[in-house]
């Protein structure tokens, strides 16, 4: 899925870890990091709704116990974190 030393962050609703169907899937690509928001973030400038939101990270080579300590210096440099801070 990643090149060598590769990083992918989405902004999902942390929902998207209750579905039994994507249960195998999440079993084979298991997260590098997983962080929710403390603040629900508006997305039209209008308020916020009642869904939570976490930045779901994969890195090639990263796990749960063994992430480069740069890790997160990765997630504040992405824009989109940036704005939701």
């Amino acid at each position: 899925m990643l090149h060598p030393g590769g990083l992918l962050i989405f902004l999902l609703r942390t929902n998207f870890l209750e579905s039994e169907k994507r249960f195998k899937w999440w079993r084979e690509h298991p997260l590098s990091g997983l962080y929710t928001l403390h603040k629900r973030p508006s997305f039209t400038g209008r308020g916020t709704d009642a869904t939570s939101y976490s930045w779901f990270v994969w890195e090639r080579g990263g796990d749960r116990l063994h992430r480069s300590s740069d890790h997160q210096n990765h997630l504040r440099r992405t824009s989109a974190w940036k704005t939701l801070t």
